[in-house]
């Protein structure tokens, strides 16, 4: 909060703050009496250095406001819509004898950066990026950058919306040391806007390490939709104002019962007649203590103290947490019956459906769709501001004023009514960063937002969309503006889709899947959406978050400067069959799609036929805007799918910005999806993956030799498809040779599944003028490699009448020469 004496003012608002142009800014403040006058005086200074008459109308004070303060001390002021420059604005507020300057102000665009990872990375954490940066641009952009993790302090948390939050102000590019705090997205996020921009742009950075989607959403906005509240509930993560306060309590109760060391691991003695420890709640980022999770997945918190007190209380009735009603529940109706995401029939998974829209043609054949549910024939636009929530107030403020409750029960009744529930953590409690990093912000305008969902958010299914629609309103509350006289100042809303790193070992397709209705989110809404998939940027680089806020920015170009930049990533919204082949059609394709960096090979596709067994399919562009996709051993395809996979190595397909095409499927139908068969193609002698679960990212070798010596090279010129071959020159180990790929690696997941295939087939040629055999390990008998300067095909049968799964796969080369040479190209599995 600043404030001098007796004005204070949000903390926003404060020395070297952007406030966004083209729409008037509202500005709000307390004076410690009421009914006092209060002005408001904005000055413009050029920065450039040159001077300015006297006469100049543009400089020097260019607006004079006066108001009064009301009973409770509060005021406000409106200023006009200015247009986006360099120049200083210097804003003077004045009552009676005190004064309040807040200094070196710019116009231009202000984002909003929220939610998790990658966004909550530091510039700290990271390294600079490998292209200098501008000078000139540096002084454009700004930062206000609340401090991370504060909010697991529980004598902090509010039930109700925190309207003045201190110690928080703007960052300048000359604050280096509190420059070390911003996200470095953030950073270069807004680096590369103003670069292109020429005027300044004010992020507004407050993402957090764990930061799950009911964390952002009012509790008014909770209470006005059921299908929220519900799921919150299951899980025992939904708090009335009561049931607020006295888990709050509870985690006081607990904090200070730690700290007197009423509670300390308490040493216990299991069947097997070993010690084991059970430790309380503890406080703190550096002691973490395992956490029991309740079958809901909700993180819980065991009460010892409370142990006895729910056994004596097992006979009672649990008190039903009350729920208040406000205005804003009929504004969530409202907004519950906008459009929503389509849902189609449901596979296995049961998440709801979407997929690209086919092409029609004569001549073509077409897939067969699952049905889909229609749409409401008149769809509710979303807006800011929501058009509800204009009704109500006349601004922000007011509007979040409105919803504050009122409590009257004593917190030792309530702590007694709550002890047979469980205790939840701070970090879990819901609508915490509304009340705390949302509320204070409020009226600020915004250009658009920007949103990295929490890896925790892919197990919420498809209550998801309804999530998002409601932080959507609940942001409508917060930011404005408040009035839209020009479609281009609807703010726009970036998604950042998930990185494969938030995979779940056990649910391995979870976080596709909520990738893809992420998707469906952006099509489905009315309102200025993209999205940026970052499957591609596997390697834990530092400096890859420099490049993924440059990807950002391209898109948030592309949504409101200029079509001749993507407002997403590019995605597959036309399909058609002709034939055995498939041709796909793309948005966002900007100057046409490409291929990745060094890579000479359309990879990452699958097709299947009525079975719906995957299996990799070769693919081309065409023209730079199709795509054509094929499998000769396919003559009816049914379905199609690009980098459908937990981990999609393959899928580095993209547009000429390098934003990657988002991986999909055509359809829900339960499929046999592909699995990854990078060491297949015979292309690449290594590949990015994980040894284990909790490892990180890194190049790993494709192939291995277990028996006799041998190197490994990737051959270019001899070939029989794609872009290299394998060479290998060995030395037998009594007359035999093993090799094959490694298939240990935990991102490989296996075993490999093969439901209709029988046999394997690959390619070899032999250099050497000696006959050769090849067995392979889980194949019947064994092939002869014959005398002769060409390719053949080897083919064996499966060992076993039960499906093909491979765990592990080795080549055996029986060669009484005690040196030589093989090629090896085109491993597949077939019918």
């Amino acid at each position: 909060m600043t404030q001098i004496n007796d004005i204070r003012l949000p903390s926003w608002i404060s020395p070297g703050m952007v406030f966004q142009q083209g729409v008037p800014v509202i500005l709000r403040g307390h004076v410690l009496k009421p009914n006092i006058p209060v002005t408001l005086e904005v000055k413009k200074d050029p920065t450039d250095g040159r001077k300015v008459s006297k006469l100049d109308t543009d400089y020097g004070v260019i607006l004079s406001l006066e108001t009064t303060s009301e009973e409770d001390g509060s005021f406000q002021f409106e200023i006009p819509p200015y247009r986006s420059s360099t120049d200083a604005y210097t804003l003077v507020f004045h009552s009676l004898t005190k004064t309040l300057t807040i200094e070196d102000c710019r116009c231009g665009d202000v984002w909003v950066m929220f939610g998790g990872k990658p966004f909550c990375t530091t510039i700290s954490e990271t390294a600079a990026p490998r292209t200098p940066l501008k000078k000139d641009v540096m002084p454009l952009i700004r930062f206000y950058s609340p401090k991370r993790g504060i909010l697991t302090d529980i004598e902090k948390l509010s039930y109700e919306p925190v309207f003045m939050e201190d110690e928080n102000s703007w960052i300048r590019i000359r604050d280096t040391q509190a420059l070390m705090s911003v996200s470095s997205v953030a950073f270069s996020y807004a680096y590369h806007l103003a670069e292109q921009l020429h005027y300044p742009v004010g992020i507004l950075d407050l993402a957090e390490d764990y930061a799950p989607i009911y964390r952002w959403l009012s509790h008014d906005g909770i209470d006005g939709s059921d299908t929220i509240r519900e799921y919150l509930e299951e899980r025992n993560l939904y708090f009335s104002e009561e049931g607020w306060r006295a888990n709050v309590a509870r985690l006081t109760q607990k904090m200070d019962a730690i700290e007197t060391g009423r509670i300390l691991k308490d040493e216990t003695v299991d069947e097997s007649g070993e010690k084991t420890s059970e430790e309380s709640f503890v406080l703190g980022d550096e002691e973490k203590c395992d956490v029991p999770i309740d079958k809901g997945g909700a993180l819980t918190f065991g009460d010892p103290e409370d142990e006895e007190k729910k056994e004596e209380s097992d006979s009672e009735t649990a008190d039903t947490d009350a729920t208040k009603e406000t205005t804003m529940a009929e504004t969530a109706e409202d907004a519950t019956d906008a459009s929503v995401v389509s849902e189609t029939e449901e596979g296995d998974d049961g998440a709801e459906e979407e997929k690209p829209a086919a092409d029609t043609d004569e001549n073509a054949g077409s897939f067969e769709a699952p049905e889909t549910v229609e749409e409401p024939e008149e769809e509710k636009p979303l807006l800011f501001p929501d058009d509800e929530i204009a009704k109500e107030k006349k601004n922000n403020h007011d509007l979040i004023s409105s919803i504050l409750p009122e409590a009257d029960t004593s917190t030792e009744k309530l702590v007694n009514e709550a002890s047979h529930k469980p205790l939840v953590g701070p970090e879990d409690m819901m609508s915490v960063f509304y009340n705390h990093k949302l509320a204070p912000l409020c009226d600020i305008s915004i250009r658009g937002i920007v949103f990295a969902p929490d890896a925790s958010d892919a197990q919420i299914g498809k209550e998801y969309t309804t999530m998002v629609r409601q932080l959507l309103i609940d942001l409508a509350r917060v930011f404005g503006p408040r009035s839209i006289e020009d479609k281009h100042q609807v703010p726009s809303f970036i998604l950042l889709a998930l990185h494969p790193d938030a995979m779940d070992p056990e649910k391995p397709y979870q976080h596709v899947e909520f990738n893809e209705r992420l998707s469906a989110i952006r099509r489905s809404f009315p309102m200025p959406i993209g999205i940026l998939s970052q499957h591609d940027m596997l390697l834990p680089d530092k400096s890859m978050s420099f490049a993924l806020g440059r990807r950002l920015s391209c898109l948030a170009l592309g949504l409101h400067f200029t079509p001749k930049m993507p407002s997403s990533s590019p995605e597959c919204v036309g399909v058609e069959v002709i034939g055995n082949k498939i041709m796909l059609s793309f948005d966002n394709t900007v100057d046409g799609l490409r291929l990745a960096e060094n890579e000479s090979i359309l990879r990452g596709f699958a097709i299947c036929d009525e079975s719906h067994v995957y299996v990799p399919a070769s693919a081309k562009i065409l023209h730079g805007v199709r795509v054509m996709v094929w499998n000769d051993d396919i003559e009816y395809p049914a379905g199609v799918t690009y980098g459908y996979s937990p981990i999609p190595h393959q899928a580095t397909f993209r547009n000429r910005i390098d934003i990657p095409v988002l991986p999909f499927r055509f359809d829900r139908i339960p499929s046999e999806y592909c699995p990854d068969l990078t060491f297949a193609a015979c292309e690449d002698l290594s590949f990015i993956g994980k040894k284990t679960w909790d490892s990180e990212f890194e190049k790993l070798p494709t192939y291995q030799v277990t028996k006799g010596k041998a190197n490994i090279f990737r051959e270019v010129m001899n070939k029989t498809q794609g872009a290299a071959s394998l060479r290998i020159e060995y030395e037998t180990e009594n007359s035999l040779l093993s090799f094959g790929p490694v298939l240990s690696y935990a991102s490989c997941m296996t075993p490999l599944r093969f439901s209709n295939a029988r046999r394997i087939c690959l390619d070899v040629f032999n250099p050497d003028q000696v006959e050769k055999t090849m067995q392979i390990s889980g194949f019947r008998g064994e092939a002869t490699i014959a005398i002769g300067l060409r390719w053949q095909t080897i083919t064996l049968n499966w060992s076993s009448f039960d499906e093909m799964e491979i765990s592990n796969l080795s080549f055996t080369i029986f060669d009484r020469q005690r040196q030589g040479a093989i090629y090896v190209d085109n491993i597949r599995f077939l019918n």
